[in-house]
């Protein structure tokens, strides 16, 4: 997996355009392919995608990735801004990458975890857009590397050496619960894909990792929550569906069952 983490870092992107729409209501080129990769990085507002099989819902703390040629159908659900990325890949030394190295590029949504990071990042992207000379191009390369990086993170955390005696299966599962924490996962679907049943499952990853997987999928959300909550000013409804619920009033509920604070407590006693 390493090897991969280090294959994916090693590309490096090669920016052809960007653009910030500031509260779009609806996109007018939907479903259209483009040649090269995009990216859609979502500030503020909510979108819905289908990229292939692929599909879902997109807010702050969501990129979207679409390889190129593919059809890309998305939807306003409420007025976006977002940055709009078309690129290309090199390696490190200026070349064109080797071709199975594109292909481990995934599609779809990936969450980065560090979400201050990203909105620092996002902040400089628009400082620095739009591009009118050769410094802000220059800048404006180096954010869209670090989303890059940020999103290569999200796909592989970087984590101390699991623990000796551990299955490559629950090694997996680790690994699959991280990547997609903060959407609507099912444990139980992630048990049947490790060819248990929930409660194995459940038996197994505890030994393997300290603690049951429900408990870490939990305080994965309730982190990116409270980091949403005390940086953004993102409702309480798109902060769930950016955390994997699907309902703010159950956030809410869980919430303060966890903390002992409700999340606009918790917000207010953030603000500075």
């Amino acid at each position: 997996m390493e090897e991969e983490r280090l294959g994916l870092d090693s590309l490096v992107p090669e920016l052809d355009f960007v653009h910030r729409w500031e509260r779009r209501e609806r996109f007018v080129a939907s479903g259209k392919r483009h040649p090269n990769w995009l990216i859609f990085a979502a500030e503020r507002g909510e979108f819905s995608y289908r990229i292939g099989a692929e599909e879902g819902v997109a807010a702050f703390g969501d990129l979207v990735l679409c390889p190129p040629d593919r059809r890309f159908d998305r939807t306003v659900i409420c007025p976006v801004s977002l940055f709009v990325i078309q690129l290309g890949w090199k390696d490190a030394s200026g070349d064109a990458p080797d071709e199975a190295l594109l292909q481990a590029i995934p599609s779809g949504k990936v969450a980065p975890r560090d979400v201050s990071r990203l909105a620092s990042t996002y902040r400089m992207l628009q400082d620095s857009w739009p591009q009118r000379e050769a410094r802000s191009i220059r800048r404006t390369q180096h954010y869209v590397a670090d989303l890059w990086l940020q999103v290569c993170d999200a796909l592989h955390p970087v984590r101390a050496a699991s623990p000796g005696g551990v299955s490559t299966v629950m090694a997996q599962a680790r690994r699959q619960l991280e990547m997609r924490a903060f959407e609507p996962l099912r444990l139980q679907a992630l048990a049947e894909e490790c060819g248990m049943s929930l409660s194995v499952f459940s038996r197994r990853y505890k030994q393997a990792w300290g603690c049951p997987p429900l408990a870490q999928l939990t305080a994965l959300r309730m982190e990116r929550a409270m980091q949403l909550l005390a940086e953004t000013e993102l409702p309480l409804e798109a902060i769930a569906l950016g955390c994997g619920y699907q309902s703010g009033f159950y956030l809410s509920r869980l919430f303060r069952r966890i903390t002992g604070q409700t999340p606009g407590q918790y917000r207010q006693q953030r603000r500075i």
